[in-house]
Parts: C-alpha cells; sequence; structure tokens
C-alpha cells in the first residue's frame, strides 16, 4: 500500500502542476491555486449493480477486405488515376 499510496501522491502532484500551468496560461491562476485538492473521490465505487452502461448494446461493425485488388483501386482513386 506504501507504494500505491506514492504513485497516487505523484499523480496528485502531476495534476495539480499541469492544473496550475494551464490555468497560468488562461489567465486564470487564482482559480487553480487549491492546494488542498482531495482526488479520493476519484476511486470511491458504488459497486457495480448501481452502474449504467451501454456495453449490451454495442454491435460490432463486419468490415470485409476486398483484397489487393480493391485495394489498389482504392489507392489510384485516392491518389486521382482512376
Amino acid at each position: 500500500t506504501d507504494g500505491v499510496s506514492k504513485a497516487l501522491d505523484q499523480i496528485s502532484a502531476s495534476l495539480n502542476s499541469r492544473l496550475e500551468q494551464f490555468g497560468k496560461k488562461m489567465g486564470i491562476s487564482s482559480a487553480v491555486e487549491a492546494r488542498d485538492v482531495k482526488y479520493e473521490s476519484l476511486f470511491n465505487s458504488d459497486g457495480d449493480a448501481n452502474m449504467e452502461s451501454n456495453m449490451g448494446d454495442v454491435e460490432l461493425k463486419q468490415n470485409t477486405g476486398g483484397g489487393i485488388a480493391g485495394n489498389l483501386a482504392r489507392l489510384k482513386k485516392l491518389k486521382g488515376d482512376g
């Protein structure tokens, strides 16, 4: 757990640094001066029962290859020769 804690601290410091740099570029550095940002809620979980998903509705698109002749024809068309 010590290694995970150190890694999370490094991520937190990196995020804070990047937010500060981004804010200064945008001219809103005062908006990112919070030093005590709590990232724990990113890792809170309510369990899988409350999670919505549309993965059951996702369908894969099947592409059929046209072979070498079809690919050459497409390249010629892109090139302007066909």
